[in-house]
């Protein structure tokens, strides 16, 4: 999720009655985030389904507000609270936070069903109960993943970690591309997508950005890539 939606900060906390809401893993920003994170949370427990819940620098919000510290403190934009929703209530959250810009809605919508895989996760971890309804709500949030991926303007790659097999991609990477690229069953098979480096020598497939993410989890920017299409334009 950190490398799809270009994070700084991404958290998972999870809620239990004995412990209140607790980080159990998160990537970015200094030691002292975690505490900072479990006593921010926007929702009580006994919110039914709420919405995600975003915070900037610009917001109206008192000076010694908490809020203020966290971002200002970690050099963040904007932080997302998204929830881990079981049974419709509030199971813990997702925190994301980015330095350079807020997240837009197409982002979040994307985030809040990366949230739902999160949930059942930790469901499954927790009970077996009302296995079939969870089952349900995964495909249908999966489904939504593809259309919240079809409609970006933006070419995107969804890959398995940690064979790099394609998992899902939108028709701009067909245009991009002039044909599918789903077809890439390992990072091996990135070899077949025709890529020239800045020289003009043949991309390797473990020099792909897709792939440098999934084999060492790096955030890959402004790398430029030629692409031999299949008219034999470029």
């Amino acid at each position: 999720l950190r490398s799809v939606l270009v994070l700084d900060l991404c958290a998972v906390l999870t809620h239990t009655a004995a412990d209140g809401m607790r980080v159990r893993a998160w990537t970015g920003g200094s030691p002292e985030v975690p505490g900072a994170l479990e006593s921010l949370s926007p929702w009580s427990t006994e919110v039914a389904a709420p919405r995600p819940v975003a915070m900037g620098v610009d917001e109206p919000l008192p000076p010694d507000h908490p809020v203020h510290d966290l971002l200002r403190g970690r050099g963040l934009r904007a932080l997302v609270w998204v929830p881990l929703l079981a049974r419709g209530r509030v199971a813990g959250e997702l925190v994301l936070g980015r330095a350079e810009s807020r997240l837009s809605e197409a982002e979040v919508r994307l985030a809040e069903v990366m949230a739902g895989h999160v949930a059942f996760s930790i469901w499954r971890a927790r009970s077996d109960d009302d296995q079939a309804q969870l089952l349900r709500r995964l495909e249908s949030e999966r489904s939504v993943l593809e259309s919240v991926v079809n409609q970006m303007p933006a070419g995107v790659l969804l890959a398995d970690v940690p064979t790099g097999r394609i998992l899902t991609s939108n028709p701009q990477i067909e245009t991009i591309w002039g044909r599918s690229l789903r077809h890439a069953a390992c990072i091996a098979d990135y070899a077949m997508w025709g890529g020239l480096n800045e020289v003009g020598h043949p991309l390797e497939p473990e020099r792909w950005p897709l792939a440098r993410s999934v084999l060492c989890g790096e955030t890959v920017r402004d790398q430029q890539i030629t692409v031999e299409r299949p008219a034999g334009d470029r």
